[in-house]
C-alpha cells in the first residue's frame, strides 16, 4: 500500500475521533463516575507530561544551574519598597 495512502487514512481516522466525540457528548449524559475516571485519567496525563518535560530541561541544563536562575522569595516586609 502507498504511503501516502496510509498517512491519510490515519489522519483521517485521528481528526474524525474529535467528530465522533463531539456527537456522543452531544446526544448521551455519561455516568459521573466514568466522567470522573476520564477526567482523573487525562489529569494524570497531563501531570506525567509536564513532569517529564520539566525532567528534561533540568537534565539537560544542569539542576545547578537551573536553580540559580531562580530568585528566592522575598517576604514582603523586607522588599525594597519598605525602606
Amino acid at each position: 500500500m502507498n504511503t501516502m495512502l496510509i498517512l491519510l487514512l490515519v489522519g483521517v481516522a485521528t481528526a474524525s475521533t474529535l467528530w465522533i466525540g463531539g456527537l456522543v457528548g452531544a446526544f448521551w449524559k455519561a455516568p459521573t463516575g466514568l466522567s470522573a475516571s476520564w477526567s482523573r485519567s487525562a489529569s494524570g496525563a497531563l501531570i506525567t507530561a509536564l513532569a517529564f518535560e520539566l525532567f528534561q530541561d533540568a537534565v539537560s541544563e544542569g539542576v545547578s544551574r537551573s536553580l540559580r536562575s531562580v530568585s528566592p522569595p522575598v517576604p514582603c516586609c523586607l522588599s525594597s519598597s519598605t525602606f
